[in-house]
């Protein structure tokens, strides 16, 4: 019994490398590479180079496209943006107080003395009767209260 499947077990192994060794590919003529081409050892970047030829060969990179990016909005002007939050000035015994819209507040409102931070870095400089100043760093903008709009005329309103 166990010699049978001594018996067995060699002519398996026996009969696997006869096969492999009949039916393994091996190149013949002009085709195979000679001894020094299999030694020597090639530069990663030349395969890489001709990797990148074979696949541009078969169409399979597609040429890189170039995306039009809009340009980006202006931001809109610090003047615009005070009169629309402006409510109110108020000339108190500490000083006179610009009353704009604050969402972020609990009353909707905050006062505005000078020193005070608007928003963007923009700071409050002056308060007039009919204008505030603000800074932000060397830039300084004049608000007129009561100045039309820029982009309205006194025929056009209603």
């Amino acid at each position: 019994m166990i010699r049978r499947a001594l018996i067995s077990i060699a002519a398996a192994l026996f009969g696997g490398a006869s096969l492999g060794w009949v039916t393994a590919m091996t190149q013949h003529g002009a085709t195979a590479p000679s001894a020094a081409e299999q030694v020597s050892p090639r530069h990663g970047g030349e395969m890489a180079g001709a990797a990148a030829e074979r696949l541009q060969a078969l169409a399979f990179v597609l040429p890189p496209t170039v995306e039009s990016v809009a340009e980006a909005p202006r931001p809109p002007d610090i003047a615009e943006v005070f009169r629309r939050d402006l409510t109110a000035i108020e000339q108190s015994a500490s000083g006179p107080v610009a009353w704009i819209v604050d969402r972020n507040r609990e009353n909707r409102r905050r006062g505005l003395r000078r020193g005070d931070l608007y928003q963007d870095g923009w700071r409050v400089a002056a308060v007039r009767r009919q204008s505030v100043e603000l800074r932000r760093g060397e830039e300084t903008r004049s608000v007129e209260l009561f100045a039309p709009l820029p982009n309205t005329s006194p025929e056009s309103s209603p």
